[in-house]
């Protein structure tokens, strides 16, 4: 997570902001809501004191700036995906700290299939973050049709929650 991103509580202006993003990914594959996205995910890692949630937060801002800088094609699973964000975001802000294994699973499935343009790694940190943290880049990347692998992504046998926990740069130093 960058420095210094102001903290973003639940709300009805954050969800009013939420709608609004995914609606334009949704519909037009807004590259601008795309980079909405990924400020409000950063905003709502910043302000997570649970770690789990955090580096949910964490990972939705790596994905949304895939789809904000291109590197990931707006296909009809990478929208579905970002309309279960919106789903998730729901639940959190009930109060309800778990995280939907599957969409964490899905979200980390599109981070390692993101390809940016080898010269675009700095307008990518948020991705990079999360690819670096997770292993993502030793894995193969799948087209469209291999979607149903996406749990490939992660090692054999470690449910997601739990390998997960092991990656201290998306929850930070002290945040445990």
């Amino acid at each position: 997570m960058p420095v210094g991103v102001a903290p973003l509580p639940y709300g009805a202006e954050a969800r009013s902001r939420l709608d609004s993003a995914v609606l334009r990914i949704v519909k037009n594959a807004d590259p601008g809501a795309a980079a909405d996205m990924r400020a409000i995910s950063q905003g709502f890692a910043a302000a997570q004191a649970e770690p789990q949630v955090r580096m949910f937060w964490t990972v939705c801002a790596g994905f949304f700036e895939a789809l904000a800088q291109q590197a990931l094609k707006p296909d009809l699973y990478a929208k579905r995906v970002a309309s279960r964000v919106l789903m998730q975001y729901a639940t959190l802000a009930k109060g309800e700290h778990g995280i939907t294994e599957r969409l964490l699973q899905d979200l980390l499935f599109f981070c390692a299939q993101a390809a940016p343009e080898p010269t675009a790694a700095a307008a990518t940190p948020a991705l990079q973050a999360v690819r670096q943290s997770f292993g993502l880049q030793r894995h193969p990347r799948w087209t469209t049709n291999g979607h149903a692998l996406a749990c490939s992504t992660l090692p054999a046998g470690a449910g997601t929650q739990a390998h997960c926990r092991g990656h201290r740069n998306l929850v930070g130093p002290g945040r445990r």
